[in-house]
């Protein structure tokens, strides 16, 4: 019983934190490195088909 009583308590925290100021700006700074990210890739891919 603790034990649903805690994971409880941390999705109620967790869901209350979405829609923080802050929790959008480190979304939009995750979404930007997932983008860096998948852009580095995506030229290593090329340079690798064209070497």
């Amino acid at each position: 019983m603790p034990r649903l009583l805690i994971a409880t308590a941390m999705l109620f925290a967790v869901a209350g934190c979405a829609g923080t100021p802050e929790r959008r700006a480190l979304d939009g700074f995750n979404d930007t490195v997932g983008t860096a990210n998948r852009t580095a890739y995506n030229i290593r891919a090329i340079d690798r088909l064209v070497n």
